[in-house]
């Protein structure tokens, strides 16, 4: 099994409530956009965060993957 990153789950965390924009995760999680851009293309080309009208959202693979 992959380990998970901590940004990884954090950005996978902060995205079970609700539904968040790009500059609210940074925001919350007190990450540069880079950091941001970086691990969220990984976690969307693997299928744990989609974005929907440019708000990103975890799907059921990823509460599945958090929670591993």
């Amino acid at each position: 099994m992959i380990r998970l990153f901590p940004i990884r789950k954090a950005i996978l965390k902060a995205l079970i409530s609700k539904a968040k924009t790009r500059e609210e995760l940074m925001k919350e999680l007190k990450i540069t956009e880079f950091q941001l851009r970086f691990n969220l293309n990984w976690l969307i080309k693997n299928g744990y965060v989609e974005c929907i009208n440019d708000k990103f959202r975890i799907t059921e693979s990823g509460i599945e993957y958090l929670y591993k």
